[in-house]
């Protein structure tokens, strides 16, 4: 014998009304009765599984990617930590706007990743393309990549955010659905870049004058 129990959500948090109803039936006697969840919530618990799985692998991929077409590790290695200063302005949007992380916002984070990361590329390239060809040094090379690469990162961030902006601000009936990635997107953008502009010259140039020093000596005991 069974009883099926059903409603609808509005206002609230699928994951919100979920951990109410658990600590509710936590603190009732049922008399050796079982009781479970079904429907949308241990869907959502699946697909968040699933979606930080997808995550974890597409950052595994960008890095082998990175590191195949740089033919190092180091390169790669300071590009993935674009992702999360981008994961700071996640956070911040959410927090800011009150929205609840939801799969599409899981989704966004997803589509983050894969822009910041080739902001990054784009400043490092160029960076290592005129300390190999002209001879820069380290802090040079990092200043002219930073002002001949500054227009083009700009140019992509501000291109991401406008094209997502109405997105996110709709209103239309399926707003709830598209809205979340929008401005988890947006929120990471807005983050991400100046970071990419300001943190990541520091990382490299101090990473790379670290591994010239390494490598000298290395090269002295040789």
């Amino acid at each position: 014998r069974s009883v099926l129990v059903s409603c609808k959500i509005e206002g609230r948090a699928l994951g919100d009304v979920g951990a109410d109803v658990v600590a509710m039936m936590d603190t009732l006697d049922l008399g050796g009765a079982r009781w479970e969840l079904l429907g949308d919530i241990p869907d959502q618990a699946e697909s968040f599984s699933s979606m930080i799985i997808a995550i974890l692998i597409a950052v595994v991929l960008v890095f082998l990617v990175m590191a195949a077409q740089f033919e190092s590790l180091l390169d790669p290695f300071l590009l993935i930590f674009l992702v999360p200063m981008g994961m700071i302005g996640v956070v911040f949007v959410h927090l800011i706007t009150g929205t609840t992380l939801a799969i599409i916002s899981l989704l966004g984070i997803l589509m983050l990743a894969g822009i910041v990361v080739n902001n990054g590329i784009v400043l490092v390239d160029f960076a290592n393309q005129i300390r190999r060809e002209d001879g820069f040094s380290v802090p040079a090379a990092v200043l002219e990549a930073g002002k001949k690469r500054m227009r083009p990162i700009l140019m992509t961030a501000s291109t991401t955010v406008l094209a997502l902006l109405p997105l996110a601000l709709s209103s239309g009936s399926n707003s709830d659905i598209w809205s979340p990635m929008a401005m988890t997107v947006i929120g990471g953008m807005v983050f991400a870049t100046p970071l990419t502009l300001l943190i990541l010259p520091v990382m490299y140039a101090g990473m790379m004058e670290r591994h010239a020093r390494r490598k000298g000596v290395i090269d002295e005991k040789a």
